[in-house]
């Protein structure tokens, strides 16, 4: 799904939509965190409707954008689009993974319908219930933590360019991929920090979509984590260069 550059938009997805019965847009993509915008999704919207296809979204790191109003989660689009399937993890912009959490919206009936006869009858447990019951007062406080991780997302990103052995695709998720422009394969890097260093980095080697052996997913985290992998990677980029 990658081209050369890690990027795809509106021209390639339109293309795709022609030789599916429905389509899957991750937005921002994981692993790439490549983002299309609003009006583009729009725009595939209006062509998959017309062709009587589906197109199933997922937001589940729209919260790290820092583009304003990327996101189509509003009831005017999802009336609008009936052909649209909306699904966002509530665990990942969160950071509560064993809560299985997650929505989805649609405004076509018999999706809804067919979806709440697949689920079953305990489908959310105690904690989960009670995290969305408290979600709301803390709306402000989790905004303020998202525009945390975009800075240090961009001061990460400069960090990584400066090793010099780094192509660092733009990213808009709480995530960068990564090519090693050294002779290094991904998982001897990966291998070398978590054995060595207690670091584990994603080795993007096999994914579906991403081509050769070169390929890393890095997690932002915070500066003081960021700063202990960059000074790792940079002693490890004098011994792979």
């Amino acid at each position: 799904f990658l081209s050369a550059n890690g990027r795809y938009g509106l021209k390639e997805l339109l293309e795709w939509s022609k030789s599916c019965d429905n389509l899957l847009l991750i937005n921002p993509d994981n692993p790439s965190g490549n983002i299309v915008s609003r009006s583009d999704v729009i725009t595939l919207l209006d062509s998959m409707k017309a062709s009587g296809k589906k197109l199933v979204l997922d937001e589940s790191f729209i919260d790290f954008c820092d583009i304003p109003k990327s996101s189509v989660f509003d009831q005017a689009v999802l009336d609008q689009y009936p052909n649209l399937i909306l699904v966002k993890s509530i665990s990942k912009s969160y950071g509560v993974p064993g809560a299985r959490l997650g929505v989805l919206a649609c405004s076509d009936e018999a999706v809804i319908a067919s979806v709440r006869k697949g689920l079953s009858i305990w489908n959310i447990n105690s904690f989960g219930e009670y995290f969305l019951q408290i979600i709301g007062k803390y709306r402000k406080e989790y905004e303020k933590a998202c525009e945390r991780i975009i800075e240090e997302r961009r001061r990460f990103v400069r960090e990584l360019e400066s090793l010099g052995w780094l192509q660092v695709l733009p990213s808009q998720a709480n995530y960068v991929m990564c090519r090693i422009e050294t002779g290094c394969s991904a998982r001897k890097l990966a291998e070398e920090l978590l054995s060595v260093h207690n670091l584990y980095i994603k080795d993007l080697t096999g994914k579906k979509g991403v081509e050769g052996d070169r390929w890393i997913r890095l997690a932002v985290r915070d500066t003081a984590d960021n700063d202990r992998l960059i000074a790792v990677l940079r002693s490890a980029g004098k011994q792979i260069r």
